[in-house]
């Protein structure tokens, strides 16, 4: 009570949250929960998983979601911009054995995803902030995005599967990733040619605090 681990109150039963219209299983005795939870979470009169999951993976492949406040579904969140769009993919995602590949698939081969950011005036006097999705969202490109689409456009970029990822660091050195002026500081792990024009998924991040840690 009041913040004090030595002043205890009442022993708060295990329970789930209540305002989710899914019916609460109950949970036995000298068991964790952790079943009785994940089976809520998916249970068919329980529509809130599928949906968050179905917008967020739409937030992911095209900058918005559905609902923007892709981390708050509550009273104060944004509504759906196109509901039943939202509810269809909600369905597919529960019907289809929540395979995040068909919906993946579902959104990605669809007009709205393959649409372009080109500019319209008509379209952007009636809908400003692109809510009815008349063209792409422009969206920035992350560090490895940028790595990969310079050696792809280099024509520089190696496209090799598998193998060993690159080393995790090399110490004292600023530039791995100078093709010109390699390497030359002393006790510096020597990267081939090979090794710093592969993609950016088999490049090893350290979690320090100074630059020179990081590898790409």
């Amino acid at each position: 009570m009041r913040g004090s681990v030595s002043n205890l109150g009442a022993a708060v039963p295990r329970g789930f949250v209540a305002v989710v219209p899914a019916t609460a299983p109950p949970i036995p005795g000298g068991e964790s929960g952790r079943l009785e939870l994940a089976q809520w979470l998916i249970a068919p009169d329980n529509p809130l998983t599928a949906r968050v999951l179905a917008n967020r993976v739409w937030f992911h492949l095209l900058g918005e979601g559905l609902v923007r406040s892709v981390d708050y579904f509550g009273e104060r969140g944004d509504r759906p911009t196109h509901p039943e769009l939202l509810d269809f993919l909600a369905t597919q995602l529960r019907d289809q054995g929540w395979s995040m590949k068909r919906l993946i698939r579902e959104i990605v081969l669809s007009q709205t995803y393959r649409r372009a950011s080109i500019h319209d005036e008509l379209a952007a006097a009636k809908d400003p902030e692109n809510r009815l999705l008349w063209r792409t969202n422009r969206r920035r490109l992350d560090a490895e995005m940028i790595r990969d689409t310079l050696l792809a456009v280099s024509g520089a970029l190696s496209l090799e599967r598998g193998g060993e990822a690159m080393p995790l660091r090399v110490d004292g050195n600023l530039a791995a990733g100078d093709l010109v002026n390699p390497p030359t500081v002393k006790g510096d792990l020597k990267l081939s040619p090979d090794q710093l024009v592969r993609r950016t998924l088999y490049c090893r991040f350290f979690a320090g605090s100074s630059p020179s840690t990081r590898i790409c």
